[in-house]
């Protein structure tokens, strides 16, 4: 009985963990997702939001990839920049 209950913990944890995948999650965790775009030369990261500027600043882990600047950012208001 004991073995039944843990192949079927783990056929869940299996299944979870596939649907993370297939939903993006994982991407998520490694890399930012902007206004679009992959952070390839063809396809850059798409900025278009003072959001998308933070989001930017907070993963140095993408400062070598290509962006695109969508629109004027307007950083009037924002708290926290100096």
């Amino acid at each position: 009985m004991e073995n039944k209950k843990k192949d079927i913990k783990m056929k869940r944890l299996g299944a979870l963990i596939g649907t993370l995948l297939l939903t993006g999650f994982a991407g998520g965790l490694f890399a930012g997702s902007y206004g679009g775009g992959s952070g390839m030369e063809a396809d850059a990261y798409q900025i278009g939001s003072v959001a998308n500027w933070q989001e930017l600043i907070a993963t140095p882990g993408d400062w070598d990839k290509h962006f695109i600047i969508m629109a004027d950012l307007n950083f009037s208001g924002v708290s926290g920049w100096q």
